[in-house]
């Protein structure tokens, strides 16, 4: 039976515990739905069911699932519903070993409880087999010591656990490529114990995003040590993390600290900061990745100075910087991004000019774009080393004085594509 994507259906057909050869129920989407089909643990045969939403109404209780030998994929809803750890166990999840999905969400409810919703949790502890875990709505203060033990898990997403002050040592899961941390509140430091104390933690991490974390200050490391081997991409959203001090993450190529939600999403190989009001100078941690492709920094007001080990970016092929009033200055180290292709200032008004030899070594620069920038006056006879040089777009730099020598000069010059707006 699929009853996919009704979204106005707000009850099952009655009289499903009938059919009592049926494998599959789908009613995964089905956002209006309040009630699942009751008495649901006569269809001894069922192998699919996507969603059973918990309620105190006879029929519907969490241990209809005791007898069923579910595949796939399962979201457990209005948790808050089970009475308790005798409740939980009755839904035997633990026998489940063909689960591969399991989501176990609290509803409206949820908070009134916490000891027992801590029991509850407890109790609901999977097969080893379980590869995607979704915890969401709960409120206890810890979070069970049980999905350390599922040691399959690939994906595990913690959302709205708002009481949850330390987060699971889930650097013990090895075989764990996907982790999102969203919503839980009290959280304000990620410290050793998230990594397991172990040796080599997080061995198969590729993603890491921490969302809605207004409380999150800072990321605890022990010399620097902590290591994240796999790890490819690092997103901060919503959240306020003073970045003095990061682990080390050799194999980084995406790295982004937003202040809200947007739909920008970069390709992967690049390092996005935007609108962290906070910070007055790039931590010398993010620029020590020599896979970093692009590097887009934007709406930093207070940002002052780029560092000099901008040069360790040996394969970066853009550079974007935007928004950024207060950066009065770029270092010499911009000569020295040999594989650079793209160049974009804009909006950047505190920088008067490039520095002397700043852009010689730019050998593969195709675009070059400065943009409103009312204090700019020189390229300090630069451009005439372009000599792969594409697109050169000026608008808004009103103090630029000596542009036409420089051009003149340029070898490329009657090949390119020019827009100048003063």
């Amino acid at each position: 039976m699929k009853l996919t994507w009704c979204c106005l259906l707000r009850e099952s057909p009655n009289g499903m515990k009938h059919l009592r050869n049926l494998r599959r129920v789908d009613i995964s989407h089905c956002n209006s739905l309040k009630r699942t089909p009751p008495e649901i643990g006569y269809l001894t045969q069922l192998v699919k069911l996507s969603i059973f939403i918990v309620r105190k109404d006879h029929g519907c209780g969490i241990s209809e699932l005791k007898e069923l030998d579910l595949e796939k994929e399962l979201c457990l809803k209005e948790l808050d519903n089970v009475t308790g750890s005798t409740e939980a166990k009755s839904a035997n999840q633990i026998s489940k070993q063909n689960l591969r999905s399991l989501s176990l969400i609290w509803g409206k409810r949820a908070g009134k409880f916490p000891d027992n919703e801590e029991e509850v949790l407890s109790s609901l502890q999977p097969h080893f087999n379980l590869k995607d875990l979704q915890i969401c709505g709960y409120h206890g203060l810890r979070l069970p010591s049980w999905m350390i033990g599922v040691s399959n898990l690939v994906s595990v997403e913690l959302v709205q656990c708002r009481r949850c002050s330390c987060l699971p040592p889930l650097g013990k899961l090895p075989l764990l490529k996907f982790l999102e941390i969203r919503g839980v509140d009290a959280v304000e430091c990620i410290s050793s114990e998230f990594y397991g104390n172990g040796v080599n933690p997080f061995p198969s991490l590729e993603e890491l995003n921490f969302d809605l974390m207004p409380n999150l200050e800072r990321w605890e490391t022990v010399n620097g040590r902590e290591n994240i081997p796999r790890l490819q991409c690092l997103i901060f959203r919503k959240c306020r993390p003073k970045l003095n001090e990061l682990p080390n993450f050799p194999t980084l190529k995406k790295f982004r600290i937003l202040k809200s939600n947007d739909d920008f999403f970069p390709e992967p190989g690049s390092l996005v900061i935007h609108d962290l009001s906070s910070l007055t100078i790039v931590p010398n941690g993010l620029l020590q990745n020599s896979h970093m492709e692009e590097l887009m920094i934007e709406s930093l007001p207070n940002i002052e100075s780029l560092s000099d080990q901008v040069d360790n970016l040996s394969m970066l092929k853009h550079l974007h910087l935007s928004c950024c009033n207060k950066l009065e200055d770029i270092p010499e180290a911009l000569q020295n991004l040999k594989a650079l292709e793209s160049l974009i200032l804009d909006g950047c008004d505190s920088l008067v000019s490039f520095p002397v030899n700043g852009l010689h070594g730019l050998t593969s620069l195709r675009i070059l774009n400065i943009k409103w920038r009312e204090r700019f006056t020189s390229f300090s006879d630069g451009v005439m080393h372009l000599t792969q040089l594409e697109e050169l777009c000026i608008v808004g730099c009103p103090m630029l004085n000596s542009l036409q020598e420089e051009i003149q000069h340029s070898p490329c010059f009657p090949s390119w594509k020019l827009s100048v707006q003063i």
